[in-house]
Parts: structure tokens; sequence; C-alpha cells
């Protein structure tokens, strides 16, 4: 895996190697194993593992300021109550974003059935799954913060908003010239297989989807705790 860093604290990860789990992905896509279907996949898959480019960029940055609902680090003030708490005790964050890539994601635009796309979709989520992993062991390789956590703008609408993606994009710099991803006027990202947030030291295991109600979340990473938010954020 090849490392660039474009300037002080800030690091590209631009050859990231993409070779996915073909078993577990056949299962979670419920693909009957020595199937006809099973064959078509594996063959895409093959082929993905040439093509895919994941790729994620990561920037270190001290705290400038911690306020009741507010940070600010490098010069941009980020809103979030929950934030601000959790980042009380740490002096530094690590602003992110991890894309499947752009040639994975111009090459599965190229077909046309829905059970094609489909399965784009899962190899292009997996894709993003190996740049997330490698940025986050760049991290640890680098700065070594011990246990960590992250949070991303729009995960937690009320208290983090999607409108939060600008500064934390302006704190990145050029990232459609860096790892080919851009941040579009709808504040959703292209590719859309693509993450952002940050990333900071925690001495008490936390996901935001302790805080999300939602059910149903394919991606949850952990259950909903009612009482959280009043608990330690009110």
């Amino acid at each position: 895996m090849k490392k660039k860093t474009i300037e002080k604290d800030t690091v590209i990860l631009d050859q990231i190697p993409f070779s996915p789990d073909l078993p577990i992905l056949m299962k979670m896509l419920a693909i009957p194993e020595n199937s006809r279907y099973a064959n078509d996949f594996s063959k895409l898959s093959k082929i993905s593992m040439d093509v895919a480019r994941p790729k994620s960029m990561v920037r270190m940055l001290g705290l400038e300021e911690i306020n009741e609902d507010s940070t600010l680090a490098g010069g941009m003030l980020f809103k979030s109550r929950v934030l601000a708490v959790n980042l009380k005790n740490q002096t530094r964050l690590f602003a992110f974003a991890a894309t499947c890539g752009t040639e994975l994601e111009e090459w599965s635009s190229s077909f046309k059935s829905v059970l094609h796309k489909f399965w784009m979709e899962a190899l292009k989520q997996t894709a993003l799954a190996f740049a997330s992993k490698a940025l986050k062991h760049s991290i640890m390789e680098d700065y070594n913060p011990g246990r960590t956590t992250e949070m991303c703008p729009g995960e937690l609408e009320e208290d983090w908003p999607l409108s939060e993606q600008a500064p934390l994009f302006a704190l990145l710099g050029d990232t459609e010239q860096a790892i080919g991803l851009s941040l579009l006027p709808s504040l959703m990202m292209k590719p859309e297989k693509s993450r952002s947030g940050v990333i900071y030291a925690t001495e008490d295991h936390f996901e935001t989807c302790m805080l999300c109600p939602q059910t149903h979340c394919p991606g949850r990473r952990a259950p909903f705790e009612e009482n959280l938010y009043e608990r330690k954020y009110r």
C-alpha cells in the first residue's frame, strides 16, 4: 500500500489492495453455492479486484477550542454537542475521507442488469470497507492513539447535520484531486460509496448508533441506548 504525504499531517492512501472474501459476500447476498449465479458472481468479483482502486486520506488536527456544543480545529468550527463532549479530554482529531474509488464506480455504471447492479453495490461497499480499514491502520501506525471511534456528519442529523460536510471537506482540501472524491451541492458524495468524518481517541466505547433509534439499519454497529443522551449529553 502506497502512502503519500501531501503536506504536514495529511496522508493519502492511493494503492490499497482489494481482495474481497468471496464466500462471505455470497452468503450475504444469498447466492447459492455451485449455482450459475455463484459462477457469475465469482467472475465479477475477480474482475473487480483488478479494476478497484479504493482510496482514503486523513489529516491530523490539533483541537484549538472546545465549547459546550462546538469544537474548533484547523480554524474550522464543528457544531455538535455530542462531538464536543466526547472530545473534552482530547487534544487532537483525525479528519478523514474514504471511497470505493472512481474506477469501480465507473465500471459499475456499465451494467444494465438489476441483479448485476445489486452485486456491484455490494462490491463497492466492500471496497469502501477496505479503504476505511486502511486509513485506520495508517492512523494507528503513525500516531498510536489507542482506542478510537468515529463520527460522520449526518449520522446524527439533529446533533451533527449533513451540512457539516462543508467545513470537513474544507479541512481536507482538494479531495477530488487527491482521491477522486467530490462533495456535491446536495452535500452527498461522489462516488456514492464513500465516507467522511472524524476519528478520535476515546476511553469509553462509543458509536453514534448508540444515540440513534432507527430500526432495521443494516449498518448498525451498536444497540440504541435510550437514556444515553439525557445521561451524558443533555
